[in-house]
């Protein structure tokens, strides 16, 4: 949270992001393009992936600073196909299949990921989560220096292509408290990701031409 005339005031993510990508067209002798290609690999060689399937069908790796008192309230990697009915890829099952999450430094105090229906204390599947901040209950990890959480986003009923999204991957970033977070994640789709985007860049188009016509788009948005 953040204080703004003496009335403390909390948003739902108030850390800071930045992304790099593993892009051939790039300066070749690149140190960081050298860096983010290593690790896209070595992420495809630890989920036992093709090598290349980390950068074909991965976004870019995205780096995250949080300070004291910095967060990102419980939510989902996965867009909701419900949301957004008109995406064609979400409506056939296509979607963030997994994260993989890095801690880079040590935490002195606080910055948990904390997942609300996990764990001994976590929310059942039929409670109601009506506090998004609550860092009390579910499974918490703590920050350890080069040390990292995987986890599926996506449940398959036999074919991954067809996967239905998994509730139970709810998740958050509880608040640092003493010292600094330095994390960064990597989502893996269950296709060329290439293809996942130009979807959703084409649909952005059509729903903004129907925003200036006028004219009902018949959703409530798509994903970013």
């Amino acid at each position: 949270g953040f204080v703004d005339g003496g009335h403390k005031k909390i948003a739902a993510r108030n850390s800071q992001q930045a992304w790099l990508s593993c892009d051939k067209n790039r300066q070749a002798n690149s140190h960081e393009l050298q860096l983010v290609c290593e690790l896209d690999r070595r992420v495809s060689r630890t989920m036992r992936l093709d090598e290349s399937h980390a950068n074909t069908h991965g976004e870019a790796l995205q780096v995250i600073h949080y300070n004291p008192e910095e967060h990102y309230h419980a939510h989902y990697d996965w867009f909701d196909p419900t949301l957004h009915p008109k995406t064609r890829g979400l409506k056939e099952g296509f979607n963030r299949f997994s994260t993989l999450l890095f801690y880079l430094t040590d935490v002195e105090e606080g910055g948990e990921t904390v997942f609300p229906r996990a764990g001994d204390n976590g929310y059942s599947d039929s409670e109601v989560i009506t506090d998004f901040s609550d860092c009390k209950r579910g499974l918490l990890v703590k920050p350890k220096r080069l040390s990292a959480v995987l986890w599926y986003n996506m449940k398959a009923p036999g074919n991954m292509h067809e996967g239905f999204v998994d509730a139970k991957t709810i998740h958050g970033g509880c608040d640092v408290i003493k010292g600094e977070k330095w994390a960064a994640n990597k989502w893996i789709h269950n296709r060329q990701y290439e293809t996942t985007r130009r979807e959703v860049e084409a649909r952005r188009v059509e729903l903004e031409a129907a925003a200036a016509a006028g004219v009902d788009a018949d959703e409530s948005g798509t994903p970013a």
